[in-house]
């Protein structure tokens, strides 16, 4: 089944969609709520469970730090914090794909504008590698201007094939050395 392309303006309304319900959380907390129960020995030796109290667990660092909540009337204040952190995190992932669509698309006008510059059937333009042509040079007068490969048109052609395969155009060098 093929995708569809979202469109730049529909991106940029959920993005700012999503910015709005971030402006709308203000109370952040981070960790988890849980119920706790104690284990008390009675006098009579039998023991006993005692609870629950609301602990409010969070990492800080490497560490687990717990607090004991004592006044249970801010138990639904507390759970309405750590909720609002996970709609923060679910809207900041969903606005890092809509941003990551919005990059793609830029990505794509940029390549597009390229590649329309190839279609003007001009040959690739390249930037013809110093180290090829260093290589004769550095020999002894003997060798000199020869290269590994042969000659200079077989060092050409060398460079032509890479300019063909960086560029996408690996057909067009097939073309062009077709008599």
């Amino acid at each position: 089944m093929k995708k569809t392309v979202p469109d730049y303006p529909n991106l940029q309304q959920q993005r700012q969609q999503l910015l709005q319900e971030l402006s709308g959380l203000e109370e952040l907390r981070r960790g988890s709520l849980t119920e706790h129960f104690l284990m008390v020995k009675r006098k009579g030796g039998s023991r006993v469970k005692r609870g629950p109290y609301p602990l409010l667990t969070r990492k800080h660092g490497r560490k687990t730090v717990s607090l004991r909540l004592t006044d249970p009337a801010l138990v639904p204040l507390y759970r309405q914090q750590i909720q609002a952190l996970r709609q923060f995190e679910t809207v900041v992932d969903r606005l890092v794909l809509v941003g990551e669509q919005l990059s793609d698309l830029a990505v794509a006008e940029v390549v597009q504008k390229k590649n329309s510059w190839w279609n003007w059937n001009k040959p690739p333009r390249c930037v013809i590698s110093p180290p090829l042509w260093q290589l004769g040079r550095r020999k002894s007068k003997k060798s000199m201007g020869r290269l590994p490969h042969g000659n200079r048109c077989g060092a050409n052609a060398i460079i032509a094939l890479r300019c063909c395969i960086l560029s996408g155009r690996f057909e067009d060098f097939w073309a062009s050395r077709t008599p």
